[in-house]
């Protein structure tokens, strides 16, 4: 019947070491929120709404005369309208970054938890790291410069947390990263914008300066749209924006 809730069995956590170890996971997740990661149970969320779907579709096509059968059909609406907005909500999150994955399932692996259920979200199988979700992460999609200091500085603006005999955990801020990448922000659009007009101050004869503006405007519009994380239709318009620019040096 529609009426009739999903019932799923949950394990009662009977033991301490279990307790323990969920104690220890949490703790370490807890120590930096780049390592709270969890599953998102996208192809569960489907099958649910899949069978519940089907329910209220049969469900729809006869006449409910029963109060009974009214209300059952009322419960298991509301229960894949609230399914339905779950799968809405965790498909929004950023999945979490690969390195940090990778730390987290050495940690679990260094600890001898590689074969515990409560870690088995962290198995190297296919799919799997696809449905992993980080609920810490900003919505927005991290820009290129920032994820370019997360993988060439990180050594450098770290600081190891912990250290022990199986292994090492480094931590840096975020504010750092962003720090940084400002910084080489700056660098970059005051080049861009100088070293060109230097040149076309010197380069003033035949195709060159015409030459000169089509390979820094395309420069600068690569750099804009691998580097940050401006839409199409912003990239084309500071594009067309830095061509001017330059064409109106060009032509004076």
């Amino acid at each position: 019947m529609a009426g009739d809730a999903i019932q799923i069995p949950m394990p009662k956590i009977a033991t301490a070491t279990t307790q323990n170890t969920i104690q220890g996971v949490a703790d370490f997740m807890n120590g930096d929120e780049d390592f709270i990661i969890f599953r998102k149970f996208r192809h569960l969320h489907i099958e649910l709404l899949l069978k519940l779907q089907t329910e209220l579709g049969e469900a729809n096509s006869v006449l409910l005369d029963d109060e009974e059968d009214r209300r059952g059909v009322a419960r298991a609406l509301l229960e894949y309208s609230n399914i339905l907005a779950s799968l809405q909500r965790v498909s929004a999150l950023r999945n979490p970054n690969k390195v940090n994955v990778s730390d987290l399932r050495d940690w679990v692996r260094d600890h001898g938890l590689k074969e515990e259920s409560l870690c088995s979200f962290l198995k190297d199988e296919k799919g799997l790291e696809d449905d992993l979700v980080a609920p810490s992460l900003p919505l927005e999609e991290e820009d290129g410069v920032n994820k370019l200091v997360n993988t060439v500085f990180w050594r450098a603006i770290s600081t190891a947390v912990q250290s022990d005999s199986k292994g090492s955990v480094f931590k840096y801020e975020n504010e750092t990263v962003q720090r940084i990448g400002r910084t080489i922000v700056l660098a970059l659009s005051s080049a861009l914008l100088l070293i060109p007009i230097v040149i076309l101050y010197f380069v003033t004869k035949g195709f060159w300066p015409l030459f000169i503006v089509i390979i820094w405007t395309i420069l600068f519009t690569a750099l804009a749209a691998f580097l940050t994380s401006a839409r199409n239709t912003e990239v084309m318009m500071a594009a067309a924006a830095y061509a001017a620019v330059m064409v109106v040096f060009v032509s004076k």
